[in-house]
């Protein structure tokens, strides 16, 4: 999740496989001897009583979901991978001019910029199925404007640490609700490629100075155990490996095979509602769209597009061959999901 913040910003990081919690037999055998009695009592009007029934006897056993608190007991829950915060050097202070933060839903891209100081910035991050990264480039529109501190972190369960010269590295287990508490493993990567300037790593921070472009990859892996996904049995060692194969592709070269690979499902299907070139207001931003259509404006494209954004979250978090998408997506800040 990108906010698109200026001075500070932050980048939630997920990836599909963090899940805490372990496998269970949460079961009651004894449960299909109480469905008699609670066909009975429904089909007399005696919901209470039925209701009552049903939760002694058809809830899970032990511990369950810890009553939407599973975090920390075997029932498990989706967690964040962390954030990567960045702190943006600008050559003038000053307010910002020209924001603009998109995501393009044809190509699954954004961009962010504005001009400060005098100068342009442009940050354009995707998330690559086919190269297993996501990437961020950071560009000015002069010589030497590019600079920035880079920071990994997670709440609990995981410390970054310097990786080379370049990057930094974040490994950790989560909590699997038992006795060890050793769940699943994962591990996140970060590196920086640059074009001049100078780049280091100290005190935990990733420090880019005075470039003229920087690229952003950060590529993770977990080693959960389950039905689908990538069956890694090293999650910093595939962590690794990702992102060495990425370090040795240009940018345009990953952006290639990034909108290639989601256009493939994407182009599968287009839905155009109302007249020819749509509606004017198509062209206003996202929010004052939607409150020209609350306040009565005629927009039937405005509901092309949320169809689009559904498909752009559904092919961006789920893939065949992969983990399904759950209640978040991978769209999720917290260590206990809601």
């Amino acid at each position: 999740m990108v906010f698109g913040g200026i001075d500070e910003e932050r980048i939630v990081l997920n990836e599909s496989g963090m899940w805490s919690g372990s496998p269970q037999d949460a079961d009651r055998p004894d449960a299909a001897a109480a469905l008699p009695e609670i066909r009975r009592l429904l089909l007399a009007g005696e919901n209470v009583a039925a209701e009552a029934l049903v939760n002694a006897h058809f809830t899970c056993a032990g511990q369950g979901s810890g009553h939407g608190s599973g975090a920390d007991v075997p029932y498990g829950c989706y967690q964040t991978l962390g954030a990567l915060s960045l702190s943006v050097v600008h050559a003038g202070t000053g307010d910002p001019e020209g924001y603009r933060r998109s995501l393009d839903l044809g190509d699954a891209t954004a961009r962010i910029a504005y001009r400060l100081g005098g100068v342009g910035y442009t940050r354009e991050p995707f998330a690559s199925a086919p190269d297993e990264v996501l990437v961020f480039r950071f560009r000015a529109d002069r010589p030497g404007q590019v600079g920035f501190d880079a920071r990994l972190g997670r709440s609990e369960r995981a410390g970054a640490t310097p990786w080379g010269s370049d990057g930094l590295m974040l490994a950790g287990q989560l909590n699997d609700g038992r006795e060890s508490g050793r769940g699943v493993r994962f591990s996140a990567r970060l590196r920086a490629l640059t074009r001049g300037g100078t780049t280091r790593v100290e005190d935990g921070v990733l420090r880019v100075r005075g470039a003229d472009e920087a690229v952003l990859l950060v590529a993770a892996a977990t080693d959960i155990r389950t039905f689908a996904g990538r069956g890694i049995a090293d999650a910093q060692g595939a962590a690794a490996a990702d992102l060495e194969s990425a370090a040795g592709r240009s940018w345009e070269a990953l952006r290639r095979d990034h909108v290639a690979d989601y256009r493939h499902l994407f182009d599968r299907v287009r839905l155009r509602l109302g007249p020819p070139g749509g509606y004017p207001g198509g062209a206003l931003p996202t929010p004052e769209r939607l409150r020209a259509f609350h306040a009565g404006t005629p927009d039937p494209d405005l509901a092309a597009l949320y169809f689009d954004f559904g498909r752009y979250l559904l092919i961006s978090s789920s893939r065949p061959g992969g983990l399904p998408a759950n209640l978040q997506g991978i769209w999720a800040e917290e260590i206990q999901t809601p």
